[in-house]
């Protein structure tokens, strides 16, 4: 009787409909005055808060509820300066430094009609701007699908192999397992792959034929 192995690659990609959204805002500002550019920024983000904080429904104690259009947000202000360039005769005197002030805006929402009129109502502001949104599920539904795609993941594999198998009447067993993670993943899917080593055992008659 001869062995031999053969390594067969599974796949499946479970996929559902995004269920969180990220959005990544922009709120930036310049001008000759520190004080000025910073007190702008932080105006225009004080007052997206609020909208937010209003669909941001809380328990008694503080945590969010479930049925919060929003769950959290976040924000980070940042401010620089630089000289401005030097006039015809290169005197600097004349032109004051410009500092920039930037605030990084991220809110989740878990209802995504809200998210659409809160990003409507950014028209609003001059100084803010949408920057990115991405899409992504929670982590429950994340550990349902990623259980669900390396279970078909390994059938699909093992499927294969008994098919290879029985076209040439073999007997196979699985000896080996190796997970892989695809090359890029969906932000509201989950998608697995496998290898699968089986060992097929059979014969060969004279003529180079299994048998």
């Amino acid at each position: 009787m001869t062995r031999f192995i053969m390594s067969l690659r599974g796949h499946y990609t479970a996929r559902h409909f995004p269920e969180r959204a990220r959005i990544h805002l922009i709120i930036e500002s310049s001008g000759e005055s520190a004080e000025t550019v910073s007190r702008e920024v932080t105006s225009t983000c004080n007052s997206l808060r609020k909208i937010l904080e209003a669909l941001c429904l809380r328990e008694g104690n503080g945590t969010v509820k479930p049925e919060a259009a929003v769950s959290s947000s976040a924000s980070h202000i940042h401010l620089a300066s630089k000289d401005r360039d030097a006039n015809e005769t290169g005197d600097l005197s004349d032109n004051p430094r410009i500092y920039d002030a930037t605030i990084a805006f991220y809110a989740i929402f878990c209802e995504f009609d809200e998210m659409h009129k809160f990003i409507q109502k950014l028209d609003g502001y001059h100084n803010a701007r949408l920057n990115d949104v991405s899409w992504y599920l929670t982590d429950a539904t994340n550990d349902e699908f990623g259980a669900q795609s390396r279970e078909r993941a390994f059938l699909d594999a093992t499927t294969k192999a008994d098919q290879y198998a029985t076209a040439v009447d073999f007997e196979v067993e699985a000896v080996g397992l190796e997970e892989i993670e695809p090359q890029s993943l969906e932000t509201f899917g989950v998608s697995t792959e496998a290898y699968v080593s089986a060992s097929q055992w059979g014969g060969f008659d004279a003529s180079g034929y299994r048998v």
